[in-house]
């Protein structure tokens, strides 16, 4: 699901639990949103959150890990806390990139999220659909 918002251009992937992206990680992506535009004027330009929450939206309730910046910010569902940020990182790069991505080692089941949630601000998001395009042949 891909989706643009007031400040951010958005994608998800489904929950297999749900069958649909799941709607407490869309809320945790808004609202990071919100939060890292208005925190904009106020921090460097290297300024990051990450942290860890709870997502009910299943019932089942998973951990969820977030890192916001100012150039993106994700959302990583139902992932362990020894977990490699830069590991997580990778498959959303496979996931959410236009660009070709080099292949990974797959990380042990434990590792992978079930779904991932991306937002990035609209000047970089729209910054990297033209370059995209202008890299297609004609």
């Amino acid at each position: 699901m891909i989706w643009t918002g007031e400040t951010h251009e958005m994608a998800a992937t489904h929950c297999p639990k749900l069958g649909r992206p799941c709607p407490a990680a869309l809320e945790m992506l808004q609202a990071l949103s919100a939060a890292m535009t208005q925190a904009k004027p106020v921090t460097q330009d290297d300024f990051e959150m990450t942290g860890h929450s709870t997502l009910k939206a299943c019932g089942a309730g998973c951990q969820a890990r977030f890192v916001a910046s100012h150039a993106q910010i994700r959302v990583f569902c139902d992932v362990s806390d020894s977990a490699e940020q830069k590991v997580l990182d990778q498959l959303a790069d496979a996931m959410f990139s236009n660009d070709l991505i080099p292949s990974i080692a797959r990380p042990s089941s434990d590792h992978l999220p079930c779904a991932v949630a991306q937002a990035l601000p609209l000047q970089i998001a729209t910054t990297r659909h033209i370059d995209t395009a202008l890299r297609q042949p004609v």
